[in-house]
């Protein structure tokens, strides 16, 4: 009896895409491992679907899980399932997304002058 392994190379991923639109993506390969021990990758044959399309996504070729930024939140632990023939795999992942609007505080208000480098100045902007 075969049996099918799906494997990720991090079981972790942090949407940055919401801030940057850059879609960020984890390779996926899956195998079939026979009574014989022999492995076969059966990536690109595989049908694969994402429990929550909200959080993380499956390429139609099934080769990566990605985030693109339309997703509407993160969470611990999200289910990927793929299946070839009669054989079924399940991958867990967790997607960290930043908490929108992103407040920034810089601890100072003034930001110093670097010693030796010129800040150009206009003549419009003199007090």
């Amino acid at each position: 009896m075969e049996t099918l392994c799906a494997s990720l190379q991090d079981t972790e991923i942090l949407n940055t895409a919401v801030l940057t639109g850059r879609t960020v993506a984890v390779p996926v390969k899956v195998v079939t491992v026979g009574t014989d021990g022999a492995v076969s990758d059966v990536t690109e044959s595989v049908e694969c679907k994402s429990t929550d399309e909200q959080v993380i996504k499956v390429s139609e070729r099934c080769d990566y899980v990605y985030v693109n930024g339309k997703e509407t939140r993160g969470k611990k632990r999200v289910t990927l399932n793929f299946t070839y023939s009669f054989l079924s795999a399940q991958l867990e992942m967790s997607v960290w997304i930043p908490r929108l609007p992103l407040l920034i505080d810089v601890a100072d208000p003034e930001l110093s002058q670097i010693k030796g480098w010129r800040v150009p100045v206009s003549a419009g902007s003199r007090r």
